[in-house]
């Protein structure tokens, strides 16, 4: 009889030293394990918007490298590609082009969006560069 009350006690006295541990681990961890989200989608978000803005320089390379191309047709259609598929994932868009006798160069720049107020986006500047078409004999 004495045993099993001594064993009664144990067992009742035994997790007392624990209350309130999963409370603590959890306001340990949790901001951790938001951050990692948070990095997770903010990587995610630039890397989208580092594919629409290579996407725009290749369409602006396309137009700007035909036989009759010029450099503005091919910011036009990258700055016009951008508009379309780029609006609010890429803010302070620039787009560029070069053009020589052989080669063709689109730039797009600008900025990813941010999923923390008031931080800017992370740079991003994307660039296509091909040979220019030309009649051969």
């Amino acid at each position: 009889m004495t045993r099993r009350l001594i064993d009664r006690a144990r067992a009742r006295h035994r997790g007392r030293g624990q209350v309130g541990a999963a409370s603590l681990e959890l306001a340990v961890v949790f901001p951790a394990v938001m951050a990692l989200v948070f990095l997770t989608v903010q990587a995610g978000i630039y890397f989208h918007a580092r594919t629409l803005a290579l996407t725009a320089a290749q369409e602006g390379l396309r137009a700007t490298s035909t036989l009759t191309g010029n450099t503005g047709q091919g910011s036009a259609k990258a700055t016009s590609f951008l508009n379309r598929t780029a609006d609010g994932w890429v803010t302070d868009r620039a787009v560029a082009a070069d053009r020589t006798a052989t080669t063709a160069t689109i730039t797009v720049t600008g900025r990813s969006i941010s999923l923390i107020p008031g931080m800017p986006g992370l740079p991003i500047r994307q660039q296509a560069t091909g040979p220019v078409e030309r009649p051969t004999g």
